[in-house]
């Protein structure tokens, strides 16, 4: 946001997976400037950029029952603009101001949001302790990296890094087991169609995108569940060995 502000930019933030996140972790980079990084603690994800996009896609913390979407801001002339382009371009019926869409969100939908809404705190506190409960128990795997617990978190993925070049294997080995997996994402940004040839590598990245595994994550999964996931997991990686 200082960048930002010192070259006139506007930032538009990405919350599409972090309905309910708080920005309350400390800075892991000692050159950062403290007085900011004050500033924005207690901050809900949406409310520290000039607006947030969430997503209320079935799989989101959030979910509807279908496709949906909240944009928030404080600025009034960003406001008014979104609620131009929703409803293809015009405030009053009939009198299209710019080129707008349609996309408005389904009443029904409306409808799920809200009755689910008053959850949201609940289930999430609830994937931060799933996340704790994995954390714990492969914690002696010496072939995972688990993520780090930051407050404000709300998980709604579980990743981990599988180290040396298991991922694939360890993959056809859990689904045999009845356990599934996800690989978010498995192809850098970089090295998509639409921008080949156009950046230079990014070895981290890289080597990220063949780490990254996501395990279960969602509200309900019970403690026993977690333990067998784990346990398997396990199992699974000493057979590579």
């Amino acid at each position: 946001m200082a960048i930002a502000q010192t070259h006139s930019l506007k930032v538009i933030e990405d919350c599409a997976q972090s309905f309910g996140a708080q920005y309350l972790g400390d800075c892991h980079n000692c050159q950062c400037q403290g007085d900011l990084r004050q500033e924005l603690q207690g901050k809900y994800t949406g409310t520290i950029g000039d607006c947030g996009a969430f997503s209320f896609f079935p799989t989101k913390n959030l979910g509807a029952y279908g496709d949906g979407g909240l944009l928030v801001t404080n600025n009034p002339h960003i406001a008014e603009t979104a609620r131009k382009l929703r409803v293809h371009g015009s405030i009053s019926k009939y009198q299209n101001e710019m080129l707008g869409y349609n996309s408005r969100l389904d009443s029904i939908q409306a409808a799920i949001l809200r009755v689910k809404l008053p959850y949201i705190d609940r289930w999430n506190e609830r994937r931060r302790t799933i996340a704790q409960t994995y954390n714990s128990l492969l914690a002696d795997v010496a072939e995972i990296i688990t993520p780090a617990i930051v407050k404000g978190h709300v998980f709604h993925q579980y990743t981990i890094r599988i180290l040396q070049d298991k991922r694939s294997r360890l993959v056809e080995l859990l689904q045999k087991e009845g356990i599934g997996t996800m690989i978010y994402y498995p192809i850098p940004l970089h090295r998509l169609p639409v921008y080949q040839n156009k950046y230079p590598a990014f070895p981290q990245c890289e080597q990220l995108a063949q780490e990254v595994l996501s395990l279960p994550m969602y509200p309900e999964l019970a403690n026993q569940t977690i333990g067998e996931i784990c346990q398997t997991l396990k199992r699974c990686l000493s057979v590579l060995s």
